[in-house]
């Protein structure tokens, strides 16, 4: 379905020159969510951590395991994983180039 949604955006962009809202994909994405089970990544050991804990954290990153659980609750099963950096970096290129939209 995601794949389905980006493409479907895309062609809509190429072939109408319509441009889709994200909100809009990110809605027909979702819509489906519940069925996926999904590992998150990330090359912070303390987020990952933290998301592995039920603590519960009193400053900014509290604020955002709080955001990442609440989103999290999309999903029919979800895990959190350390990567290393260096594994990181086709995440930070897709991050970077989405930036230029």
């Amino acid at each position: 379905m995601t794949m389905w949604a980006l493409w479907h955006g895309r062609n809509r962009l190429v072939f109408e020159g319509i441009r889709e809202d994200p909100v809009d994909v990110a809605d027909v994405v979702t819509r489906g969510a519940h069925l996926w089970s999904v590992v998150v990544e990330g090359d912070s050991v303390e987020v990952i951590n933290v998301l592995n804990s039920a603590a519960s954290l009193v400053n900014s990153l509290g604020l955002l395991v709080k955001d990442i659980y609440d989103a999290s609750r999309l999903f029919k099963e979800v895990t959190f994983s350390h990567a290393q950096h260096e594994a990181n970096e086709v995440a930070h290129g897709l991050a970077r180039h989405a930036e230029k939209y």
